[in-house]
């Protein structure tokens, strides 16, 4: 399929989304991250993040396409000590759960610490920086501190 087609196909299909749970950032609902054809579900529960991809598998059936659960991996984003465990299932085949993953190039881990592949954040000039704005914060601001989201990938 050409990138172009996925990219039509993949905009049709996370559409549905819209409304869906996801996480709070700058309190906006952010339900999925995208970048060419690497997509991320995002959500504060495993049972909102089944109903998320449960969507996702649905629409691209009507479209002709289907989830490869191979390719795809569950994360548990937690302060937790113990990491949660999640449960995903797609037609049947429960969705493999890792510790950490690569997205656009980088280690994102599920305790929240920075890999040592994660670049330093380099602070910008000061002439370069955007007109001043709440900063992006992911989480849901209603649970306490050590709370956990859970991420598809």
């Amino acid at each position: 399929m050409s990138p172009d087609l996925f990219n039509l196909y993949s905009e049709v299909i996370l559409r549905n989304l819209d409304g869906s749970e996801g996480l709070k950032a700058n309190g906006e609902n952010l339900n999925n991250l995208r970048y060419a054809d690497d997509t991320s579900l995002l959500a504060g529960s495993e049972e909102d993040l089944q109903r998320l991809l449960n969507i996702v598998v649905e629409e691209s059936e009507k479209l002709g396409l289907s989830l490869n659960v191979k390719k795809t991996e569950c994360m548990v984003v937690s302060k937790k000590k113990n990491n949660p465990e999640c449960k995903l299932f797609s037609k049947g085949e429960q969705i493999r759960q890792v510790q950490k993953f690569k997205y656009l190039g980088y280690t994102l881990t599920s305790d929240v610490r920075q890999p040592p592949d994660f670049p330093p954040q380099q602070p910008l000039p000061q002439q370069h920086l955007p007109s001043p704005r709440l900063p992006l914060e992911l989480g849901v601001p209603s649970k306490p501190a050590d709370s956990t989201n859970m991420v598809l990938a």
